[in-house]
């Protein structure tokens, strides 16, 4: 068994950007799953501002 995950904070402003809302964090949190599954197994990768974080 593998576990991989993407993580993301709500509340997160880009700099300049428009206040968050729950449907943008779950993207990201989508987003960061998706990149932590192309890494291989057993990663987690935070979404931070605008890059990934493994």
């Amino acid at each position: 068994m593998s576990f991989s995950a993407g993580v993301a904070e709500f509340g997160e402003v880009a700099e300049g950007g428009p206040a968050e809302n729950l449907a943008s964090m779950l993207e990201r949190a989508d987003r960061a799953l998706y990149m932590a599954k192309e890494a291989g197994r057993d990663r987690v990768v935070r979404f931070s501002g605008r890059e990934m974080l493994s």
